[in-house]
């Protein structure tokens, strides 16, 4: 690939590197009730979410989240109450899972289970949707308020939907790996598996994710993001 990608461009391919070599085979076993604790402790770690979970609870928190898995699945795509991530942010805090209001983690196990609703929140992402609503008069949202984020989230999405699924048709026809049942990932005992495929809508919201991180991070562009770009670089 030669010359200056865009940001959209990055945020694609981030999106799309991510997806198969990571989040696909991860949200599949984590959203399973019957995931290991071990999947689960990849997951915190691949998603730097562990500084908040004590070692000593974890197991406990783990339960919990699988305990909650289907408030989680019944979340439909035109949802508009995300309470659920707040209240069981809370819930982790008051019964002494977590040191703090884990709702970084709780909006991160959300979107493991449902990919195509929920984008993860965190300072980075905040940041980048204040820019973005500031530079679109859209007013604002209180800092980690989830329901108010994700409204606007949504908003976002609205205003983009077109272009994200010419870009999501594009890619899938350049690329096929969206759609391609010959190409496999390896799990962590190295035997291959047929990667999962991505449906248009949770490529929307894992792009949009991807889109407001680069817009917060401080640099214009986070370590993650640098990552995938040496990725795409060799494509």
């Amino acid at each position: 690939m030669n010359g200056k990608m865009t940001d959209d461009e990055i945020a694609i391919f981030s999106a799309l590197i991510q997806w198969f070599e990571y989040d696909a085979i991860l949200f599949y076993n984590l959203s399973k009730t019957d995931c290991s604790n071990e999947i689960f402790e990849r997951w915190l770690a691949f998603y730097n979410v562990m500084r908040n979970t004590p070692k000593e609870t974890r197991k406990e928190l783990f339960v919990f989240l699988k305990q909650n898995i289907n408030e989680f699945k019944e979340v439909k795509v035109e949802n508009k109450d995300y309470s659920i991530v707040e209240k069981l942010a809370n819930e982790c805090k008051r019964k002494g899972f977590t040191k703090v209001k884990v709702l970084s983690l709780l909006s991160k196990f959300a979107c493991a289970c449902r990919p195509e609703v929920f984008v993860p929140i965190d300072s980075i992402n905040q940041m980048g949707l204040q820019k973005i609503i500031k530079k679109e008069g859209w007013g604002g949202f209180r800092n980690n308020n989830y329901q108010e984020f994700m409204e606007l989230v949504n908003r976002y999405k609205k205003y983009r939907y077109e272009d994200i699924m010419k870009f999501y048709e594009h890619y899938e026809y350049s690329y096929q790996i969206l759609t391609d049942d010959s190409y496999y990932s390896v799990d962590e005992k190295e035997n291959k598996i047929p990667a999962y495929k991505m449906p248009k809508e949770i490529f929307c919201m894992r792009f949009i994710d991807k889109r407001l991180m680069l817009e917060g991070a401080e640099d214009k562009i986070s370590n993650e993001i640098k990552f995938y770009c040496k990725r795409v670089n060799k494509i």
